[in-house]
């Protein structure tokens, strides 16, 4: 597998080790978003995703919130605070993926 040339890196340690995580930008919506267990050596595949990926929605959204969520689109928006949030829905769909077998 390839590691992903990074326009953004971000550590992050946790109950199974410490973790690299990097993203490329694609384009204005979409970037290229990979993880790297450095504890377990173990080096995830390159994943395609949105930029507001795993944001959740306001289901009423007043006029603000409407701007707000359209700029967590863009991937101008994105910064290290963001691939921890990546992070961070990777493992709650891991977990929920478990979960459900």
């Amino acid at each position: 597998m390839s590691k992903v040339k990074s326009d953004f890196t971000a550590v992050v340690r946790d109950e199974s080790g410490v973790h690299i995580l990097k993203c490329k930008i694609i384009d204005d919506k979409h970037l290229i978003f990979q993880m790297y267990n450095k504890t377990k050596e173990v080096l995830t595949p390159q994943f395609k995703i949105k930029a507001d990926f795993g944001m959740l929605k306001y289901v009423s959204p007043t006029k603000w919130q409407k701007e707000f969520e359209a700029s967590r689109e863009l991937t101008k928006n994105v910064n290290r605070n963001s691939l921890i949030g990546y992070y961070q829905q990777f493992k709650l769909q891991a977990l929920v993926g478990a979960y459900h077998s």
